[in-house]
Parts: structure tokens; sequence; C-alpha cells
């Protein structure tokens, strides 16, 4: 039972000695980086030593993401588009069902001229919003 602890206490100290010589070599890999960090040419800051440099650490002049963003661009519904689109999808409307795409293009491909400014989204979009409008669903 004495000979257990011993070899305990022996395999515990060889742990020790084996995890203080690891933080020895990452504290002389550590001394290494600052002294390469401190012969870089001080006009190229480095990470360790930027918060020592007068430089912003990020560029404030540039534009937010929000400038660089597509504006979306409404275009009204004539009453004639309207008319047509709610004409054309009263079974939508009564059965409360939005169109598909290939109804859409289908619509799309009739009247050309009139629906050109109207893609299929926003020809679905206009009856989902008029048949809950409508008829009251929220």
């Amino acid at each position: 039972m004495d000979e257990e602890l011993e070899d305990e206490e022996l395999q515990r100290e060889d742990i020790l000695d084996c995890a203080e010589s690891e933080n020895t070599l990452q504290e002389s890999d550590m001394v290494a980086d600052l002294s390469t960090t401190t012969a870089q040419d001080p006009e190229t800051p480095h990470k360790d030593n930027a918060a020592s440099t007068s430089e912003p650490l990020v560029d404030i002049t540039k534009k937010s993401s929000r400038s660089t963003k597509k504006k979306r661009v409404l275009v009204h519904w004539t009453t004639a588009q309207k008319n047509l689109v709610i004409k054309h999808f009263k079974r939508h409307i009564r059965s409360k069902k939005a169109p598909k795409r290939r109804e859409c293009d289908a619509l799309k491909a009739l009247h050309p001229e009139l629906l050109q400014n109207k893609d299929w989204k926003k020809i679905k979009v206009f009856m989902q919003n008029y048949y809950k409008v409508t008829l009251g669903l929220d």
C-alpha cells in the first residue's frame, strides 16, 4: 500500500515537472515574440504594440454599410394594374390562397405592357395583402 502511494506521488511529481517545463517553454516563446516585435520597423504596427501607436485601430472614415446598400424604389400600382390583377385572381381571393409564380408569370405574359414594372413577387404580395385587407385577415 505504501509502495502504491509512493508510485502515485512519483507520477504526480513527473506530471508537475512536465507541466512546469511546458510553461517555461511557453514563456520563452513569448519572450522571443516580444523581442521580434521590438525589432520590427516602428512604422508598421504589430498586434502587441498597436495600442502604443497613435493610429486608430479601426478606420472610422469608411462609410457605413447602410449607405452602400441599394435603396428600394417604390413603384405605385396604377388603378388599371390593380383592377386587372384583382379580376384575374378572383378565385385566389375567395380561397384565400396566394398565386404561384407560374400563374403570376402567365398574367404578365398576357399583359406585358401593363405589368412591365412588376415582377411576379410584387404581384403575389399585392394579392396576399389585398385579400388580407378585404377579408379582414391578420
